[in-house]
């Protein structure tokens, strides 16, 4: 178990039982991580290379909280985050893809660092109001779950520049989308009750696509305009 303080500000989490050989060499890849043996994936804390850690222990993960900037938990059959999560202050970049997350704790309001949180292919339903706080967050994708609604408070996210929540079950989108003032990139595709586009997204001057793939419903003309001649 390593013991001593850590440097590395890229650390991948895995939770125990560790994944089979094949999902070990598919969740590696994916984030350029070197192969990770089940010798590996049995240590509390292990270098993977030069600035990369993998734990298999959130306590211990915690414990070297003030170091973590980048953290994967990508396919560990998660159903939770801890709430302690939001003790990762200097968190920048969040990856939970691929999980059985049915919610978010609040605490994650707390990672006031947060530049990129990806929580695809998951089983959320809500997203919690403290995402709102999350005042450095530049993109937030959460494609595939099962989300029925986004808080208002998304709205206060101004350095958000790309936001996914294609194939969701959203039947509506908050008013509040249209003060995000950086917003380029919207992608709410395959949400089959989504019928109606805010006319406040006409605010969001940046904005350069839109992608609505699959949904009951037809882009305002003067958005369409807006958009084709950023092009």
């Amino acid at each position: 178990m390593y013991s001593g303080n850590l440097t590395y500000s890229y650390v991948r989490f895995v939770q125990l039982p560790w994944l089979t050989k094949g999902q070990q060499e598919v969740a590696g890849s994916r984030q350029h991580l070197s192969k990770m043996t089940a010798s590996t994936l049995k240590l509390s804390c292990e270098t993977v290379d030069d600035n990369k850690v993998v734990y298999t222990s959130w306590d211990d993960l915690f414990a070297n909280a003030d170091n973590i900037q980048w953290l994967v938990c990508d396919y560990n059959n998660l159903t939770t985050l801890p709430e302690s999560i939001g003790k990762l202050t200097q968190l920048t970049h969040l990856f939970c893809d691929h999980n059985h997350l049915t919610s978010l704790p609040e605490s994650i309001g707390n990672l006031s660092q947060l530049q990129v949180f990806h929580c695809n292919h998951n089983k959320l339903t809500t997203v919690p109001e403290s995402i709102g706080n999350l005042q450095q967050l530049r993109r937030i994708s959460l494609h595939n779950n099962q989300i029925t609604h986004l808080p208002e408070s998304i709205g206060n996210l101004q350095q958000l520049t790309h936001l996914c929540v294609s194939l969701n079950k959203l039947a509506s989108l908050p008013i509040s989308l249209g003060n995000l003032s950086q917003l380029e990139s919207l992608s709410i595709g395959w949400n089959d009750d989504l019928t109606e586009f805010p006319d406040q997204l006409l605010k969001c001057k940046k904005l350069r696509s839109i992608d609505y793939a699959d949904t009951p419903m037809d882009i305002p003309q003067p958005l369409f305009q807006k958009i084709k001649a950023g092009m």
